[in-house]
């Protein structure tokens, strides 16, 4: 990004940050429930466990540090880090999940039940959410800078990704399916959130996330 768009270092960042995370909540978990069944929501469940937190944090301390914040110290980057971690419900969600499952203790019958039909609705409430998330959002600033963003996310990624698994892992063909497919997937929010929050690629960041959206339908599904 900053050889060919002539991109601040910050910028760079959120560029990287939108060309490689996946809407894994609410599009990952009812496409791959339907498509891989309760493996590819392990697989997922684990891929939702570290990928805000690492994408979302390490982006956070990148541009950090491109900015010299941390001239101070690394507490202050941590404790910003951390807070905008904790309010994010992804990340709240997997480390309640995590601690409950460390228990060793099973959930009652009332809240399987009541989770069982939440899982039910899962697809058209996530259909209902990435349209409200698309509100106010919409194709501007540098479309050709965007488009590079979203052809980056939709195919490169992915193959880097099916590629990495293979070489690193020797995995089970549905959660290496699952996998794969979550890479795949259209742009999420958290990278606009993170351009708002340093006021810099906004347009762009938001851009590719409608665009990779309206792209993903056809190529995810394909």
């Amino acid at each position: 990004a900053r050889r060919f768009f002539k991109t601040k270092p910050d910028e760079s960042v959120c560029a990287g940050f939108a060309s490689t995370f996946s809407n894994a909540a609410l599009l990952g978990v009812p496409l791959i429930d339907r498509a891989y069944g309760d493996l590819g929501l392990t697989t997922l469940s684990l891929i939702l466990a570290f990928h805000a937190p690492l994408l979302f944090g390490g982006s956070t301390l990148a541009i950090e540090a491109t900015r010299a914040r941390g001239a101070g110290g690394i507490l202050p980057v941590a404790r910003r880090m951390a807070a905008r971690l904790a309010q994010n419900p992804i990340v709240v969600g997997a480390a309640a999940g995590g601690v409950w499952g460390a228990t060793g203790l099973d959930l009652p019958v009332v809240a399987t039940d009541v989770l069982d039909l939440l899982r039910q609705g899962a697809a058209p409430a996530a259909l209902f959410a990435v349209g409200a998330q698309l509100v106010g959002f919409s194709l501007a600033g540098d479309l050709k800078h965007t488009s590079v963003l979203v052809s980056t996310k939709l195919f490169l990624f992915p193959i880097l990704a099916a590629g990495a698994i293979l070489l690193f892992a020797d995995p089970h063909p549905v959660a290496y399916a699952a996998a794969v497919t979550t890479a795949a997937l259209p742009a999420g929010v958290n990278p606009v959130l993170l351009a708002q929050m340093y006021g810099v690629f906004i347009r762009r960041a938001s851009g590719a996330m409608v665009l990779s959206t309206l792209i993903g339908a056809l190529t995810v599904t394909a």
